[in-house]
């Protein structure tokens, strides 16, 4: 029996799990740890040396398998398409978030309907799983900017023998324009009947103007999925000059670089903070803290007596600029939170963040990356402000 180990919160235990039960791949044992430290790795029976290389264990699962060659192509040039595409997905850690690569893929796509060949290939599943996190998180009009991609996703997350395979994968909605169809009244067809004449008529009549009424905020002001939280990498540090406990921190939050201002003096040293990656509330509105401008603010832990603060920190691998999310919990995030009083989301949710065994909590839902949680490591039990 063949013997594979993952990390079960990493992109790679999505496609393997996506992978033997397309193929249904019965005699392979998939071992999901929890130690995210632990090495990926492939035995095969008989031999005493493990594979380590994702994209070589891929193609060992597919050879393994009765059902493989429906994934590999046999033509040399589109095997080696496909395998090209496979290594991009590893190069990205299986998660694409930047724009030139989506763009790229999209290029790709003007003429194709898959990856590598007229049918679904190993390189097909490969980028499905990378680009997944970037789709459901997406705005309608960032998709709108890689429409073969958008395209291409959606054929796959419709095929039935595909689709039904993704245990943890839920239908994205990427197209939400209905088409209305009406049909005119009884008594009112026939060749006589001009529905367009009649809607000329009745523009020629003079209407009053309407005044359009904003529309009602369905959605609660304490949803935490409002929250904007990004990883961000501390470019540089230094302290403020007219304010004792703060810091000014350039982090790069993936679409641009932010000043922001943190009052970490009396905790933590510079060399604790700088190229650290870390959470950032990248949505609130910015401030002018004793002339220096602040747009954002790092989550930190504190523990219970507030004597200790630290940085709440999401794995070292996360790409920068990923969002993170709470297990359990989707939505877009707002584009500005308002600070107003019953509206302002962050210090509604802000009371149910917590420190529980070094993980960040909102509730009972982990701070989440496609990396893994993000942690403390040196503060067990606290909040997280």
């Amino acid at each position: 029996m063949i013997e594979v180990v993952v990390y079960s919160d990493s992109q790679e235990s999505q496609i393997l799990k996506l992978l033997l039960k397309y193929l249904n791949l019965n005699d392979v044992s998939l071992t999901l740890t929890t130690n995210r430290d632990e090495e990926f790795f492939l035995k095969l029976p008989g031999e005493s040396e493990p594979v380590k290389h994702f994209p070589l264990m891929l193609e060992h699962l597919l050879k393994s398998s009765p059902h493989g060659s429906l994934l590999l192509p046999t033509d040399p040039e589109l095997k080696a398409t496909m395998d090209s595409f496979v290594d991009f997905g590893f190069k990205h850690g299986f998660n694409v978030l930047d724009v030139d690569s989506l763009r790229m893929l999209d290029n790709y796509l003007l003429n194709e309907t898959f990856f590598s060949g007229p049918s679904i290939s190993l390189a097909d599943v490969v980028l499905f799983v990378s680009v997944t996190y970037w789709t459901s998180r997406s705005k309608p009009k960032e998709r709108m900017e890689v429409p073969n991609l958008m395209r291409w996703f959606d054929h796959l997350q419709h095929l039935p023998e595909f689709a039904s395979c993704f245990e943890e994968f839920k239908v994205i909605q990427l197209f939400d324009e209905k088409l209305v169809i009406t049909e005119p009244k009884k008594g009112k067809s026939g060749p006589d009947y001009h529905p367009l004449e009649k809607a000329e008529k009745k523009k020629e009549k003079k209407e009053k103007p309407k005044v359009e009424k904003p529309p009602a905020e369905t959605r609660p002001y304490d949803d935490v999925t409002r929250l904007n939280v990004v990883v961000g990498l501390v470019k540089s540090i230094r302290k403020h000059e007219d304010a004792d406990k703060l810091y000014c921190l350039k982090i790069d939050v993936g679409s641009e670089v932010r000043s922001i201002c943190s009052g970490l003096v009396d905790f933590l040293k510079p060399d604790q903070i700088l190229d650290k990656k870390v959470c950032v509330l990248a949505n609130l509105p910015k401030k002018n803290l004793r002339g220096e401008e602040s747009n954002g603010m790092v989550l930190c832990v504190s523990n219970l007596d507030k004597t200790s603060v630290e940085l709440l920190e999401p794995p070292v691998d996360t790409p920068v600029g990923e969002r993170v999310y709470w297990e359990g919990y989707s939505g877009e995030a707002d584009e500005q939170l308002s600070n107003k009083k019953g509206k302002d989301t962050f210090t509604m949710v802000q009371k149910d963040f917590n420190c529980k065994e070094n993980v960040g909590f909102y509730k009972d839902s982990k701070f989440m990356t496609t990396k893994g949680p993000c942690v403390c490591p040196n503060i067990s039990t606290g909040t997280i402000s």
